[in-house]
């Protein structure tokens, strides 16, 4: 039997299986070109910045200015050239990756592949293409009472340790754990988490469907996207854009099922403007705030999208 490959397939399995997400280490190794991050705050770390001053990195020798610092007078440039130059350095800015990664029950859903495994597979590429840039790699794995968080670290342990709760989550949702009485997490509650372990600077990835995501879900993003840079992963499934032309359906989760006629004219409707609502919602997000948005289908693999954004082709459209 040919092994599946995470990489080039929609994978049909229930959950994440954590041999699964290591053996995406090597296809992330095509995600070479995370956009240039616009540093929020002064950090030390691992990520060239736009500011310029004194640093790590030096990048060139320009004809002195007034203002200028003295002790960064090229005095060989100055000699030869009997005009006084500046060095120029790029400071270097610390850049966690964080990934929040929505595996509540209506990411257990799919007609091509789950939405909870595709995120799942997507959220480990992030993660392995960080730690290849030496980013700190970290973040939140939510289920559907509660969520767990990885701090941020620069390390294989901290990666695996995250993939490892994806699974372990992952798993969970299949296997349709009784409810322990618990609220369930909405992607508000989620959001509000999410606050308070981002630090300025952080690249945030958001992976969900964002089945619920209201005013309230708005105003948590608007506040995340002044401190981070944030890239919303939409991930949905083909029949959820559009509904078969006839014929009737049975959806369930752990709680109950629900038999619909797709012929419905009105059915249609609601479902249309539930659709446009929710989408609306995301496009002002990323128009207002300066958010990133990216389309994630369970027809295709996670290393499609996250390769037209982030691999050569991305590169090369720049």
């Amino acid at each position: 039997m040919a092994r599946y490959n995470a990489a080039t397939a929609v994978n049909s399995a229930t959950y994440a299986e954590i041999a699964t997400l290591i053996q995406l280490r090597h296809a992330a190794a095509q995600l070479r070109h995370f956009p240039k991050i616009n540093a929020k705050a002064q950090l030390a770390g691992g990520q060239r910045s736009r500011f310029r001053g004194r640093g790590m990195d030096f990048d060139e020798v320009r004809l002195y200015q007034p203002g200028d610092d003295i002790r960064a007078i090229d005095w060989r440039v100055t000699a030869r050239t009997q005009v006084p130059h500046t060095k120029l350095y790029r400071e270097e800015k610390e850049r966690p990756i964080v990934i929040v990664t929505d595996l509540r029950p209506t990411m257990l859903f799919g007609s091509c592949a789950l939405k909870s495994v595709l995120a799942c597979e997507a959220a480990a590429l992030l993660c392995w293409a960080g730690l290849a840039a030496n980013d700190q790699v970290g973040g939140i794995v939510a289920g559907a009472e509660q969520q767990w968080e990885v701090r941020p670290r620069r390390s294989a342990h901290s990666a695996l340790n995250y993939l490892h709760r994806l699974s372990e989550a992952s798993a969970a949702l299949s296997q349709g754990t009784e409810p322990s009485g618990q609220p369930a997490l909405t992607l508000e509650a989620l959001l509000a988490e999410t606050k308070k372990i981002v630090k300025p600077g952080s690249s945030l990835f958001i992976l969900s469907d964002f089945t619920d995501i209201d005013q309230d879900c708005q105003k948590h993003l608007a506040e995340l996207c002044r401190h981070a840079d944030l890239t919303l992963l939409a991930v949905s499934d083909p029949l959820e854009h559009t509904l078969p032309e006839r014929g009737r359906f049975t959806v369930a989760d752990q709680q109950q099922s629900i038999n619909f006629n797709a012929a419905d004219a009105q059915l249609r409707q609601r479902f249309r403007e539930a659709r446009s609502q929710q989408q609306a919602l995301l496009d002002n997000v990323v128009e207002r705030h300066r958010a990133a948005l990216l389309q994630l289908s369970t027809a295709e693999p996670a290393l499609s999208p996250l390769g037209r954004a982030y691999g050569r082709a991305a590169r090369s459209r720049r």
